[in-house]
């Protein structure tokens, strides 16, 4: 998943692009990692990019 943007100035969703197995890859909102979604799901930020 890659993060586009928050839909609203609550953070209570956002817009990513998604690979999703046989479905390809969906342009959708979602609710992943927040308070009320999926606790299954942890995300995460790259610090550092590098070698």
């Amino acid at each position: 998943m890659i993060f586009e943007k928050w839909n609203n100035d609550a953070h209570s969703s956002y817009t990513a692009y998604e690979q999703r197995g046989d479905h390809g890859t969906d342009h959708r909102t979602l609710t992943y990692g927040l308070p009320g979604g999926d606790a299954e799901f942890k995300p995460y930020r790259p610090v550092k990019f590098g070698d």
